[in-house]
């Protein structure tokens, strides 16, 4: 057996270990707010939002439908469980069928253009974890329900 053909296998076992997520997008309605990271949320960058992943964690991120890839870092919690209008439901608790949610730009990479499609299954990989030393403030949610 070739070397190509050892490294094709070990690729194709990496892949089909990885865990999945079934993932949605966050856009517009976010785009310039506060993350739970602290830092400003930009929808065109390569991060994701994940309430299981810590702050800073790099993930690389698979399509099995469209078989593109992708690196994105973690800089948000999320996502939440909404209400039938789409508004969050305090106290915050994880969505029942959603593991991750992606920043708008990776996530129309990852799907081949569909942002109509809302959510997508992935596979994920955590590459590293905390890489940027990010800070992470304590749970942001809990210092705003305090507020109200």
């Amino acid at each position: 057996m070739s070397f190509t053909a050892i490294a094709i296998i070990i690729a194709r076992l990496y892949i089909l270990t990885a865990p999945t997520a079934n993932c949605s997008w966050y856009g517009k309605e976010f785009h310039g707010g506060i993350t739970t990271s602290g830092l400003t949320y930009n929808m065109y960058e390569w991060t994701c939002a994940s309430t299981e992943i810590p702050m800073g964690s790099i993930l690389w991120c698979y399509s099995e439908d469209t078989n593109i890839w992708c690196y994105v870092r973690i800089t948000d919690g999320g996502p939440y469980a909404v209400d039938s209008e789409g508004n969050p439901i305090y106290p915050l608790k994880k969505h029942p069928t959603r593991q991750l949610d992606l920043a708008a730009l990776p996530f129309f990479f990852l799907s081949g253009g569909r942002l109509w499609q809302g959510t997508q299954h992935i596979r994920y990989r955590v590459i590293d974890r905390d890489i940027t030393g990010m800070p992470y403030p304590g749970s942001r949610e809990v210092e705003i329900l305090n507020t109200w």
